[in-house]
């Protein structure tokens, strides 16, 4: 599905696209973690929602992780399997694979670890059926596509052990997968954040700053 993507005039659409997507995964992970940060100080010890140093330890590193993986992913536009004809010395077919799969492993540890950190009554209703399934199709789509690339004779032309076809449910079972995450994402609160204009060592804020408005405050 994704080579649509390596060659012009694809690939002149989706590298820009793929950069917003990038931005929005960093944004989104960021807020995940301020939730997670805000549950440790909104809630009572006793309470299921609260959460502890250790669980926003977990999120941080699961999140980090995910977000490094897309900034990584950017490099499936940059390593192109074509080149390996002007140098065969570098696996170009494989190096550009390995760039995605990173990422289906990676988006998909952060996920159930989202999953796993927020309580049972958070849960969607077969959440974990979902996370079960979505495990075995990242894990052979990863094992697929790797046995593939590394198997394959550049020589001979000769294709790797694994059917195409079995390679192509799970690269289309992981974008189904990828479709579907978002329903099943525990409940969670919403941030509110509040923003106003205050000094700094450069400028100096009228004295009545009654008349300016706070963007995002409650009535």
């Amino acid at each position: 599905l994704c080579v649509g993507w390596d060659e012009p005039p694809a690939r002149y659409v989706a590298a820009p696209i793929f950069a917003l997507v990038v931005y929005f995964n960093v944004r989104f992970m960021y807020l995940d973690l301020a939730r997670a940060q805000l549950s440790n100080t909104s809630y009572p010890e006793a309470s299921e929602h609260h959460r502890t140093k250790q669980h926003i330890n977990y999120v941080w590193a699961s999140n980090f992780l995910n977000c490094a993986s897309f900034c990584l992913c950017s490099l499936i536009f940059v390593i192109r399997p074509k080149h390996i004809h002007d140098d065969p010395k570098f696996d170009y077919p494989l190096w550009h694979t390995v760039a995605f799969i990173q990422l289906v492993v990676c988006q998909y540890i952060a996920y159930a670890v989202n999953l796993w950190n927020t309580p049972n009554s958070t849960h969607i209703d077969g959440c974990w059926i979902f996370l079960a399934i979505f495990g075995i199709i990242c894990a052979g789509f990863a094992t697929c596509g790797l046995t593939q690339m590394i198997t394959y004779d550049h020589e001979t032309k000769t294709p790797g052990p694994v059917p195409w076809w079995l390679t192509a449910c799970f690269d289309y079972g992981w974008f189904a997968g990828m479709a579907l995450q978002g329903h099943f994402r525990p409940r969670a609160p919403s941030i509110a954040v509040s923003m106003v204009l205050c000094s700094d060592d450069d400028f100096k804020m009228p004295d009545n700053t009654a008349s300016y408005t706070t963007i995002g405050s409650s009535s």
